[in-house]
Protein backbone atom coordinates (compact mmCIF):
# COMPACT_ATOMS: atom_id res chain seq x y z
CA UNK A 1 0.00 0.00 0.00
CA UNK A 2 2.47 2.46 1.08
CA UNK A 3 4.15 1.96 -2.53
CA UNK A 4 1.20 2.93 -4.25
CA UNK A 5 0.58 6.16 -2.17
CA UNK A 6 4.52 6.96 -2.73
CA UNK A 7 4.13 6.43 -6.37
CA UNK A 8 0.58 8.46 -6.39
CA UNK A 9 2.43 11.36 -4.76
CA UNK A 10 5.61 11.61 -7.02
CA UNK A 11 3.27 11.74 -10.16
CA UNK A 12 1.27 14.49 -8.13
CA UNK A 13 4.67 16.55 -7.63
CA UNK A 14 5.76 15.80 -11.57
CA UNK A 15 2.69 17.32 -12.75
CA UNK A 16 2.81 20.44 -9.62
CA UNK A 17 6.60 21.37 -11.39
CA UNK A 18 4.90 20.94 -14.78
CA UNK A 19 2.52 23.16 -14.20
CA UNK A 20 5.06 25.96 -12.45
CA UNK A 21 7.53 25.68 -15.58
CA UNK A 22 4.85 26.61 -18.00
CA UNK A 23 3.90 30.75 -17.57
CA UNK A 24 0.02 31.25 -17.59
CA UNK A 25 -1.12 32.11 -20.85
CA UNK A 26 -5.22 32.80 -19.86
CA UNK A 27 -6.19 35.39 -17.84
CA UNK A 28 -10.18 35.75 -16.81
CA UNK A 29 -10.21 38.99 -18.50
CA UNK A 30 -8.26 38.08 -21.86
CA UNK A 31 -10.44 37.42 -25.12
CA UNK A 32 -8.60 34.82 -26.56
CA UNK A 33 -9.76 33.85 -29.96
CA UNK A 34 -10.96 30.23 -30.11
CA UNK A 35 -9.44 27.09 -31.88
CA UNK A 36 -10.61 24.02 -32.88
CA UNK A 37 -8.61 20.85 -32.18
CA UNK A 38 -9.32 17.40 -33.32
CA UNK A 39 -8.22 14.78 -30.69
CA UNK A 40 -5.77 12.06 -31.51
CA UNK A 41 -7.37 8.26 -31.22
CA UNK A 42 -10.50 9.38 -31.55
CA UNK A 43 -12.38 8.47 -34.35
CA UNK A 44 -14.36 12.14 -34.62
CA UNK A 45 -13.96 14.05 -32.21
CA UNK A 46 -12.78 17.92 -31.39
CA UNK A 47 -12.44 20.14 -28.87
CA UNK A 48 -13.13 23.76 -29.16
CA UNK A 49 -10.79 25.77 -26.66
CA UNK A 50 -9.28 29.08 -26.21
CA UNK A 51 -6.10 29.78 -28.12
CA UNK A 52 -4.43 30.70 -24.78
CA UNK A 53 -5.55 27.65 -23.51
CA UNK A 54 -3.68 25.62 -26.23
CA UNK A 55 -0.56 27.22 -25.64
CA UNK A 56 -0.48 26.41 -21.85
CA UNK A 57 -1.82 22.59 -22.44
CA UNK A 58 1.00 22.37 -25.33
CA UNK A 59 3.59 23.82 -22.45
CA UNK A 60 2.28 21.30 -20.21
CA UNK A 61 2.37 18.20 -22.59
CA UNK A 62 5.87 18.98 -24.12
CA UNK A 63 7.28 18.90 -20.47
CA UNK A 64 5.69 15.00 -20.07
CA UNK A 65 7.48 13.96 -23.15
CA UNK A 66 3.84 14.09 -25.23
CA UNK A 67 2.94 15.49 -28.51
CA UNK A 68 1.38 18.68 -29.08
CA UNK A 69 -1.99 19.45 -29.82
CA UNK A 70 -2.75 20.73 -33.29
CA UNK A 71 -5.72 23.02 -34.46
CA UNK A 72 -8.01 22.00 -36.98
CA UNK A 73 -9.95 24.39 -39.31
CA UNK A 74 -12.67 25.94 -36.17
CA UNK A 75 -15.08 24.79 -39.60
CA UNK A 76 -15.21 21.52 -37.84
CA UNK A 77 -16.30 22.99 -33.99
CA UNK A 78 -18.77 25.09 -35.99
CA UNK A 79 -21.29 23.10 -33.52
CA UNK A 80 -19.73 23.18 -30.61
CA UNK A 81 -19.80 25.40 -27.51
CA UNK A 82 -16.66 26.92 -25.95
CA UNK A 83 -14.63 24.92 -23.49
CA UNK A 84 -16.46 22.01 -24.67
CA UNK A 85 -16.20 18.54 -26.90
CA UNK A 86 -17.99 16.86 -29.41
CA UNK A 87 -18.21 15.63 -32.75
CA UNK A 88 -16.42 17.43 -35.28
CA UNK A 89 -18.61 18.64 -37.92
CA UNK A 90 -18.07 17.47 -41.56
CA UNK A 91 -16.03 19.37 -43.92
CA UNK A 92 -17.69 21.63 -46.05
CA UNK A 93 -16.80 22.13 -50.05
CA UNK A 94 -14.80 24.65 -50.21
CA UNK A 95 -16.87 26.55 -52.61
CA UNK A 96 -17.53 31.02 -52.45
CA UNK A 97 -20.03 30.66 -49.62
CA UNK A 98 -17.44 29.12 -47.50
CA UNK A 99 -14.94 31.49 -48.26
CA UNK A 100 -17.59 34.30 -47.33
CA UNK A 101 -18.03 32.17 -44.13
CA UNK A 102 -14.19 32.49 -43.54
CA UNK A 103 -13.74 36.23 -43.85
CA UNK A 104 -16.88 37.08 -42.32
CA UNK A 105 -15.43 35.32 -38.84
CA UNK A 106 -14.89 37.87 -36.01
CA UNK A 107 -12.01 38.78 -34.51
CA UNK A 108 -11.91 40.19 -30.92
CA UNK A 109 -7.91 40.45 -30.52
CA UNK A 110 -6.97 42.14 -33.95
CA UNK A 111 -3.66 43.47 -32.78
CA UNK A 112 -1.79 40.65 -31.25
CA UNK A 113 0.49 39.49 -33.55
CA UNK A 114 2.30 36.22 -34.23
CA UNK A 115 4.76 34.20 -36.15
CA UNK A 116 3.34 31.48 -38.41
CA UNK A 117 5.16 28.39 -39.79
CA UNK A 118 3.75 26.50 -43.01
CA UNK A 119 4.69 22.68 -43.68
CA UNK A 120 7.04 24.15 -46.20
CA UNK A 121 9.00 26.22 -43.39
CA UNK A 122 7.83 29.25 -44.28
CA UNK A 123 7.11 31.77 -41.83
CA UNK A 124 4.68 34.85 -41.99
CA UNK A 125 4.23 37.50 -39.48
CA UNK A 126 0.55 38.01 -38.96
CA UNK A 127 -1.96 38.92 -36.49
CA UNK A 128 -4.43 35.95 -35.21
CA UNK A 129 -7.29 37.14 -36.97
CA UNK A 130 -5.24 36.72 -39.98
CA UNK A 131 -4.37 33.32 -39.48
CA UNK A 132 -7.65 32.16 -38.37
CA UNK A 133 -9.04 33.03 -41.41
CA UNK A 134 -6.19 31.71 -43.56
CA UNK A 135 -6.93 28.14 -41.58
CA UNK A 136 -10.27 28.40 -42.01
CA UNK A 137 -10.31 28.20 -45.96
CA UNK A 138 -7.40 25.25 -45.93
CA UNK A 139 -7.79 21.66 -45.48
CA UNK A 140 -6.71 20.07 -41.74
CA UNK A 141 -3.58 18.95 -43.31
CA UNK A 142 -2.17 21.93 -44.26
CA UNK A 143 -2.69 24.19 -41.60
CA UNK A 144 -0.31 27.27 -40.20
CA UNK A 145 0.58 26.79 -37.17
CA UNK A 146 2.30 29.30 -34.40
CA UNK A 147 5.80 28.87 -33.99
CA UNK A 148 8.32 30.69 -32.38
CA UNK A 149 8.83 34.63 -32.64
CA UNK A 150 12.98 34.53 -33.34
CA UNK A 151 11.36 32.38 -36.78
CA UNK A 152 9.64 36.07 -37.86
CA UNK A 153 13.15 37.84 -37.24
CA UNK A 154 13.54 41.01 -39.00
CA UNK A 155 10.02 40.45 -41.00
CA UNK A 156 7.37 43.02 -40.93
CA UNK A 157 3.55 42.49 -40.87
CA UNK A 158 1.74 41.86 -43.86
CA UNK A 159 4.71 40.64 -45.58
CA UNK A 160 4.49 37.29 -47.96
CA UNK A 161 5.74 33.55 -46.36
CA UNK A 162 9.42 34.05 -46.11
CA UNK A 163 12.09 30.88 -45.20
CA UNK A 164 11.67 30.77 -41.61
CA UNK A 165 14.85 31.92 -39.24
CA UNK A 166 16.57 29.70 -37.22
Amino acid sequence: MNKYTLALALILVALATTDARCNRQCRSRDRSPSVCIREAGTTNMCRRIRECRMREENCRRGMLGQPNLRQTSLIRCRKIKMDSRGRCASKLIKDVKNVHLCNKMRCDEKRIVSCYRSDANRCRLMTNCQARRINCMRDSWNQIMITRRRGCRGMKLGEGPQVCRK
